[in-house]
Parts: structure tokens; sequence; C-alpha cells
């Protein structure tokens, strides 16, 4: 049995899958904690999405988002330079058609929204939120090693995408927008 404490994390290190030891602070360990993140929220939209009956195409995207985000992950923890991102382009263009198709069922956007509403409207504002996050912190440690831009490219998209399901979940719910008035 693997015991879930080994005490090696007490001192402020942590290890890369790789057998490296480093600083928790490192900026790699803000992206896998931000990807850790970014997973939950999407694990949480499934159920949500799925409780609230909306369309296959979200709970599919949101189910391939999230095995995405755990193989960024697993490349990152592993691999100093994950230049090959392991982004495939069909999986941003995949996730535009999704958009696209969301996209075509909802009102044009003529103003700014707030995230409001039920919990399955505001949960995906949140993981939005969560994601650009994520795409920052990713962006910083570009600065430390390689990163591919299919994997910026991916993240920007999957927040548009979560920002196109939070507005169908609150047409589906029957849940009046918002509107910033600023």
């Amino acid at each position: 049995m693997v015991k879930i404490y080994t005490r090696r994390g007490d001192d402020g290190s942590t290890g890369l899958s790789s057998g490296k030891r480093l600083r928790k602070n490192e900026t790699v360990f803000e992206v896998l904690g931000d990807i850790d993140e970014a997973q939950a929220c999407l694990g949480e939209l499934i159920e949500l999405s799925r409780k609230a009956r909306l369309t296959k195409v979200i709970t599919r995207s949101l189910d391939q988002a999230q095995q995405s985000l755990f193989s960024f992950g697993a490349h990152v923890s592993v691999t100093p330079g994950w230049e090959d991102g392991r982004v495939p382009s069909e999986a941003i263009a995949e996730i535009e058609r999704n958009i696209d198709i969301l996209e075509s069922r909802l009102p044009a956007l003529k103003n700014f929204i707030l995230a409001s509403g039920p919990t399955v409207v505001t949960r995906f504002h949140l993981c939005r939120a969560v994601v650009r996050k994520l795409e920052r912190h990713i962006i910083a440690l570009a600065k430390e090693q390689n990163v591919a831009p299919t994997v910026l490219a991916y993240l920007n998209r999957l927040s548009d995408f979560l920002f196109v399901a939070a507005r169908n979940a609150a047409k589906k719910t029957k849940t009046k927008e918002t509107i910033w008035r600023g």
C-alpha cells in the first residue's frame, strides 16, 4: 500500500514525476495546482450539466477538456520544456466547432454580462476564470521553459467555450442574463 503522506514535503519542497525536487512555490507547481483546480471545476460542471440536462455537446466537451488537462499535468510534471504540449490541432478545431454550435443557439451578445444565476450557470463562469488563471501561469512558465503555442490556444478556446456554455446553461434554465450597466 502506498502512503498518502511521505513527510518529504514538510520542508517546503516537492517532487516532480521526473524525480527532481523543487520548492513548492516554483512556477511549475503554480501551473500544476491550476491544472488540478481546473480539472476539479470541470468535474463539477460535468455533474451539474448532466443534472441540468444540458446538451451532449457540452458534457462531451467538458469530459474531453478534463482528459486534456490531466494529460497537460502529467506532461508538465515529467518533462521540463514540454514544447510538444500534447495538444493536437484537432482538439482546438473540435472545441471551435462546439463553440460555433452552441453560439448558433444563442441571441447575439450585445452587452457584457455578469456571472449570475443558478449554480450550473455561475460554475461555468467560475471555471472559465480558473482556466484563464491557468493560462496566465502557463505564460509565466513559458519564460522558464518551452511551451507549445497550441497549449495556449487550447486554453484560450476552452475559456471561450465555458463562456458560451454558461450562456447556454442560462438559456436552458430560463435564467435572464444580467447585463453589466457600467
